[in-house]
């Protein structure tokens, strides 16, 4: 309560001396009067009166001076000080009006925020309960808050946190400030313990402080919590490799079985991108399909091959989720993936097993009658033949009775190798049991083709086996027959072979016989064309066509394929498909294929020269060439020799070369593409394995074999195909070329599958250097008259 103001001592000793200075002010007036009037009438008074009178005048004069220049100031400052205390006091009532208000509001407030909080609130005093919210009502399994009132708060502390509370209650009658949240146990109702955190303080009511406890039940959180560090230990513990990443792909988090298996340590990847492990050998299209999966909020499953901190490559069989947030935003994508890398190699080991000759590891009857089954649909599609070898060692019988079975093997080991080194890429060679090997020779333009590998089987064999000190001459007997003439299914093909293989050891063995007499005849025509081929290169008897490459779209001459021809004096004009196997066969291919190359670089730098600096000449390339490791050297001095920009040059080669995936082939490929030379693969669709085996070559374009659009406008597989093939071109960042193109339906479907480059009769056949130069010179005009 606050004491109302009094008006000082002072105050009042002046308002007296007001009174006495106002009489002493009116007794000088009243003797200035009579003075006056004494004047006035002559009368005089005597000495002692008139210094009586006098006296009595200056004191009466010194009294208002002092009045006027003393008292009235101050009189003024007290009416002052009057009116300013009786408006402090007029302040000082309202004050407490509107102090009692904001008291009033203030409690009213926090009771309303009391209650609305969602903590326990209870005031207590030496334990008895005074205030308790609606939480405090829920918390303790009360129905009303007021059924709290009145109770004693160790009423709902178990044994275990009495001593906690006292020692807190202690602390805080020796410190008004609160304690920070301690955890203790606490009970409800009907005795069901749960987890709490607890803070007190001292706060006033009814005029005494009392203890405020702030109560918060964690059970559930504890909960969550419990959970969370279970799902942690999962993951830091799981035999999976776990990785969480960012919508971008950036790596935030991975577990220690993520390190054991890819070698990179927290501090390598955390940050980087998740793409940090691609390996280069898994195709776009695998990536392409993830992101859109996960993207759309889906999980994908797949296999991929991945690149080790050391840069080992590993399998892993991955699953990719989204994580998204409470409002379903995708926020991070979590990958679960395991090694599957041994698992990989036990199965290609039980394939390699189940379809491999365990002595020579070449490739048994299964695996032989199979690839014999796709050559033969291949043949058919494209009116091309198949050759069969039965191969059978003569008297090997001998060599084990005498030698033994060890020396037997190691013959069979070496014979193996020997009939490997006399085959094509793209042919197979398989042990058919004990001496019997089979030879599956596709893609034949002619029958007799078969002949000069059997003419080189017998050139091998005809070299002694030296095996364990001893020298040992074994040779061989074959018979052949040919697809389609001989058989058009692999059982009776294969029965046809065995009978003419006994034809030949009937003749004397170390001999071959073909299944009909026809195909003797033609074994020797082919010895009569090999021999003209060997001197057409030093008889100037080669040359080459060119047939233009259209743009898809916009129909304008890109470039051109570089095709070779040749004209004997003797055979006439002889076809690519029967001299250019010949070549393969007998190793001439490569010589030849080094001519070619220079002379179409020469001719396109010629073209490029007068105005056309984005002509693109295509040369094809046979895997012998890379076989003997000079294509690298031979491209660089053709380049060099002509003048011939790289970009200019483009290389096609066919899916023979990548049915062995060497090293070697894909090195030679990465150096050549490295110079700016363009890669291209050939008669794409035909091969074996091509859909496996593309993504691993640097190739820029793709050649839709002409089989393939010679029916698309008939034959509703092939123009499916035709569609997946550019789908799948496309996923790979490859061009595509139409080849084989000859009529305008033909033309438009490409058109509509936005094939790029168009080629085949409807534009042009092959062309002279002459005519083709007529040809580029007309194609000019038209551009620039457009």
């Amino acid at each position: 309560m606050e004491r109302d103001a009094k008006i000082p001592s002072w105050h009042w000793l002046m308002n007296k001396i007001n009174v006495v200075l106002k009489i002493l002010a009116i007794v000088f007036v009243a003797e200035i009067v009579v003075m006056v009037g004494l004047n006035m009438f002559g009368a005089s008074l005597s000495p002692y009166a008139m210094s009586t009178i006098d006296a009595f005048a200056l004191v009466a004069l010194s009294f208002p001076m002092i009045y006027f220049w003393i008292i009235l100031p101050a009189d003024k400052s007290r009416r002052k000080f009057e009116a300013t205390l009786e408006m402090t006091r007029s302040e000082l009532k309202n004050s407490k009006k509107e102090h009692s208000r904001n008291l009033a509001e203030e409690h009213v407030r926090s009771r309303s925020l009391a209650d609305l909080s969602p903590d326990a609130i209870l005031v207590h005093k030496k334990g008895e309960i005074l205030y308790a919210n609606t939480a405090a009502a829920e918390t303790f399994a009360f129905a009303e808050r007021s059924d709290l009132i009145g109770k004693s708060i160790w009423d709902f502390i178990p044994p275990d946190s009495t001593e906690t509370i006292k020692t807190r209650i202690a602390a805080l009658s020796q410190n008004d400030e609160a304690l920070p949240f301690t955890e203790v146990k606490m009970m409800r109702k009907d005795g069901l313990a749960f987890d709490a955190e607890i803070v007190g303080g001292l706060v006033p009511m009814d005029g005494e402080m009392v203890i405020q406890s702030i109560i918060r039940d964690v059970s559930e959180r504890k909960k969550a919590n419990t959970e969370v560090r279970k799902l942690s230990q999962a993951l830091e513990q799981s035999p999976s490799s776990v990785m969480i990443t960012d919508t971008r792909g950036i790596v935030e988090y991975i577990n220690p079985s993520f390190t054991s298996i890819s070698g990179y340590e927290p501090e390598d990847i955390i940050g980087q991108n998740a793409s940090i492990l691609k390996s280069g050998q898994s195709s776009r299209g695998t990536f392409d399909d993830l992101w859109e999966t996960i993207s759309a909020g889906k999980e994908w499953r797949g296999e991929m091959y991945n690149r080790k901190k050391n840069g080992d490559l590993y399998w892993e069989m991955a699953s990719i989720s989204p994580i998204r947030s409470e409002t379903g935003e995708i926020t991070h994508y979590l990958a679960v993936k395991e090694d599957i890398t041994q698992r990989k190699q036990a199965e290609e080991q039980l394939t390699h097993n189940a379809n491999y000759d365990e002595l020579t590891d070449l490739p048994n009857r299964v695996l032989a009658m199979d690839r014999l089954s796709l050559a033969i649909a291949r043949a058919h599609r494209e009116s091309r033949m198949v050759a069969l070898l039965f191969v059978d060692l003569d008297r090997f019988k001998n060599v084990n009775d005498t030698l033994g079975h060890n020396i037997g093997d190691k013959l069979l080991q070496e014979a193996a190798m020997r009939l490997k080194d006399c085959i094509r890429d793209g042919d197979t060679v398989a042990r058919l049991g004990g001496d019997e090997f089979l030879l599956v020779l596709p893609d034949l333009g002619a029958a007799i083709s078969s002949e000069i590998v059997a003419h080189k089987i017998l050139e091998a064999f005809s070299k002694p086996f030296y095996l364990e000190g001893q020298e040992l001459f074994i040779s061989a007997s074959m018979g052949i027959t040919v697809y389609p003439a001989d058989g058009k299914t692999p059982d009776v093909l294969l029965r046809n072979a065995d009978s003419a293989m006994y034809r030949a050891k009937k003749k004397g063995r170390n001999t071959y016989s073909f299944f009909t007499l026809e195909l003797d005849q033609l074994a020797h025509d082919n010895l009569r064309l090999d021999g003209h081929l060997r001197h057409a290169l030093e008889m100037n008897e080669l040359s080459l066509n060119f047939q233009p490459l259209i743009d898809g779209k916009t129909g304008l001459l890109t470039g051109a394929e570089a095709l070779l021809r040749w004209d004997n004096e003797v055979l006439g004009r002889v076809g690519p498909d029967k001299f250019i196997p010949q070549a393969e066969e007998t190793g001439m291919i490569v010589p030849i294929g080094e001519w070619v190359l220079m002379e179409a670089c020469q001719q396109a730098a010629k073209w490029v020269n007068a105005g056309n600096p984005d002509f693109r000449i295509a040369v094809n390339v046979s895997s012998r060439q890379f076989r003997d490791g000079k294509i690298v050297d031979m491209v660089v001095r053709a380049l060099l020799d002509s003048g011939l920009p790289p970009h200019c040059l483009e290389l096609e080669l066919t899916e023979n070369l990548l049915v062995e995936d060497a090293p070697l082939t894909s090195f030679t490929l990465r150096e050549i593409k490295q110079m700016g030379v363009r890669l291209s693969i050939d008669d794409f669709g035909t091969g074996y394995s091509a859909l496996s085996y593309l993504k691993r070559f640097p190739f820029d374009t793709l050649k839709i074999d002409r089989s393939f659009v010679c029916d698309i406008t008939s034959d509703p597989e092939n123009a499916a195909l035709v569609t997946a093939i550019i789908a799948m071109a496309r996923s790979l960042d490859l061009k595509v070329v139409g080849e084989g193109v000859e009529t305008k339906d033909q033309l438009e479907m490409l058109q509509a599958e936005k094939c790029d480059t168009i080629q085949g009769y409807y534009y042009s056949k092959p062309l002279t250097v002459e005519n083709f130069t007529a040809y580029l010179d007309k194609a000019n005009q038209s551009r620039k008259l457009a």
